[in-house]
């Protein structure tokens, strides 16, 4: 990554970051900035973090009230662009495809919401540089924060995976503490890390995981940010073109990741050429500077 060397950080007020996302939503489409202005008029996005605040961002969506919700715990720094666009995306992405549908057509899978939101943070955060809200420097490290969370997803993905499959293949009666614990241990054991004296904490850290109420999380969660930047690229090639599929795919939240794809025109499972291509995408929009392969 190459930064340019800079004094300070940009630090933003709540009421000029709302202003400047709101116009940068505005921009690239008119409807985004509709829907960010509502829930900033009527308190439904709470995005500065106060004492005894819920920790973390998030956005839901309550389908009786046809309402969104945003949290942030926003503290002033540019980092809090890169969480207001992506819990932002999904409020977006709610209220464009769950108004006047039945309630069984209103949520999309978890895949194809990370991707609305992963695609309207990238296109947001761009936006803001090329307005000079943020410096270029401060694009590149939020983008890389991005790819570092997503990698982190990669990094574990293996032995997620293996214990998942483990889980859902157990008899009831099978699925003790004591067996989750062991099958834990050994899904996680080629993480290459020296765990000596620690396993009983080790052991317990599936307590912590999304498997139960998400399974397979972190599989979707790659998927959709792999989808977000050939999504990207296809938006460069034609960004009139690009955004009206883009928000054909808002429209749809029965669609998922193969229909989503072949809008793009592209095929799956991925071929070399694809994943190559998605290699150039993260030197791009992340800033890399080396010619190596990413992938």
């Amino acid at each position: 990554i190459q930064l340019e060397p800079e004094a300070s950080p940009t630090w933003v007020s709540e009421k000029a970051l709302t202003a400047a996302v709101t116009d940068s939503l505005s921009r690239i489409q008119p409807s985004f900035g509709v829907v960010a202005q509502d829930l900033f008029d009527s308190g439904a996005a709470d995005l500065w973090g106060r004492a005894g605040k819920q920790t973390g961002a998030w956005s839901t969506y309550l389908s009786t009230t046809a309402q969104p919700l945003v949290l942030c715990n926003n503290t002033g720094i540019a980092s809090d662009f890169r969480f207001t666009f992506h819990e932002l995306g999904h409020a977006i992405h709610y209220s464009h495809s769950a108004k006047d549908r039945p309630y069984w057509l209103q949520h999309a899978t978890l895949d194809i919401n990370e991707y609305v939101a992963y695609t309207i943070q990238c296109l947001g955060l761009r936006e803001l540089a090329r307005e000079e809200v943020i410096r270029p420097a401060e694009l590149s490290e939020l983008n890389l924060n991005s790819l570092m969370n997503a990698l982190d997803y990669i990094e574990n993905l293996v032995a997620l995976e293996e214990f998942t499959h483990w889980v859902y293949a157990q008899e009831a009666q099978n699925l003790t503490a004591d067996e989750l614990d062991r099958a834990y241990l050994e899904a996680s054991a080629g993480d290459g890390l020296d765990w000596s004296g620690l396993e009983p904490i080790k052991k317990k850290m599936w307590h912590t995981l999304r498997f139960i109420p998400m399974p397979f999380y972190a599989s979707e969660y790659i998927l959709a940010w792999v989808m977000a930047m050939l999504g990207l690229e296809r938006m460069d090639q034609d960004r009139t073109v690009g955004l009206e599929k883009f928000t054909q795919i808002l429209s749809h939240s029965e669609w998922g990741f193969s229909k989503v794809l072949s809008v793009w025109e592209i095929n799956f499972p991925f071929d070399q050429d694809t994943l190559e291509r998605v290699a150039k995408r993260l030197r791009q929009e992340f800033g890399f500077t080396n010619t190596g392969t990413l992938i």
